[in-house]
């Protein structure tokens, strides 16, 4: 397993250490559901540094940008940051990344570590003369705070937060050169932090002790996982794969109009032709249990689809699901869902996601 620059702070406080995507990291601190209370009430500490950092560089940077991502990077403006998705020629997701503009020659994006070297290789094959990529994932680290108390704590020791969500600048975090963006997946108000490794730790220490009202706590990789899931997120690898397209993903927002070239293009615009064969969609459960991924769904008692996510939303107290449902059964009015669970059928309704919704607070 490969460590992130907080592999030792992580030790030394006690976190429960396991693997995630590769990396050595805490499962939990003081527990799942703690944790995740924590990130919806106060704030929550992540460390995030197994995202794969790279920047593209250049005069033609934008152009490269644009030619391998779904959304419409053009009109982004410095500072700026968008979420979007690599495709594969076939339309199929490769990761969902975030664009971060810093100026006219220099974008950085988070890519997925189980992904980097194909998106590396993405980059290579479809890269133009003039933009270069530089991969900085071992110099660098990442720290996320999540939560509605983020920004006021992270306002105690930063020197200029950014005004909006996905908005990013460069930045003083006591003392230290950051760049800090507002972006984040849990629902909540949230802020990443990019620094050098070599300032990880102290950075890490110092927001945890930033404010005496409203301390963060260190979370752990399960009460991500579960946070992405209550407010349904769709996650690399399970919804988000080679075969699952955006549209497919219920991510056609961030597909830019059929106009402008970009590698999956031709198939995405014959998909929307021909309309979209399946759909993800939001269960809830009207029983105690919960499936497993891969799951049948059932409507009407005839197999309608997969189930891709499944679990305890943990705030909300419910037993949720995302699943991967054919189009033709959702043309219908009426419906009667059911699932495979490990004691039989469990009989859920189809809801519209988010599960968990909330105002964003910046």
């Amino acid at each position: 397993m490969k460590h992130t620059p907080l592999y030792q702070e992580h030790m030394a406080m006690g976190g429960q250490m396991g693997c995630f995507k590769g990396y050595a990291l805490p499962s939990q601190y003081l527990g799942v559901e703690d944790e995740h209370r924590a990130v919806r009430e106060k704030s929550g500490l992540f460390d995030r540094s197994y995202l794969t950092r790279v920047l593209i560089i250049g005069p033609n940077a934008a152009v490269a940008v644009q030619r391998i991502t779904t959304n419409d990077v053009s009109e982004m403006q410095e500072g700026d940051c968008a979420y979007t998705l690599i495709c594969n020629e076939k339309g199929g997701i490769m990761d969902d990344v975030v664009v971060y503009k810093w100026n006219e020659t220099t974008y950085g994006m988070t890519i997925h570590p189980q992904n980097r070297a194909k998106i590396l290789q993405h980059l290579k094959d479809h890269g133009l003369p003039g933009a270069k990529v530089m991969d900085l994932t071992e110099k660098t680290a990442q720290i996320t705070l999540q939560g509605p108390h983020s920004k006021h704590i992270l306002s105690c020791i930063c020197q200029q937060l950014p005004e909006k969500p996905y908005r990013c600048k460069e930045t003083e975090v006591v003392g230290r050169r950051c760049f800090v963006a507002s972006v984040g997946f849990s629902g909540e108000s949230a802020y990443e932090i990019f620094c050098m490794a070599d300032a990880a730790a102290s950075l890490w220490r110092e927001i945890l002790d930033a404010s005496d009202e409203d301390e963060p706590i260190p979370c752990g990789t399960e009460a991500w996982q579960s946070l992405l899931l209550e407010a349904g997120v769709p996650v690399y690898g399970r919804e988000l794969t080679e075969e699952i397209t955006p549209f497919e993903a219920g991510l056609g927002c961030f597909v830019r109009p059929l106009q402008g070239e970009f590698v999956g293009r031709r198939a995405l615009d014959q998909q929307v032709l021909q309309g979209v064969p399946r759909k993800l969609i939001g269960l809830v459960m009207e029983g105690d249990e919960t499936p497993q991924p891969g799951a049948v769904v059932y409507d009407y008692g005839a197999p309608c689809g997969r189930v891709t996510s499944a679990g305890l939303a943990l705030y909300l107290q419910q037993g949720v699901a995302m699943a991967l449902v054919n189009r033709s059964f959702l043309e219908e009015r009426e419906h009667a869902f059911t699932v495979e669970t490990d004691r039989g059928k469990q009989a859920c309704e189809m809801v519209k996601l988010p599960f968990y919704k909330t105002v964003q607070r910046y």
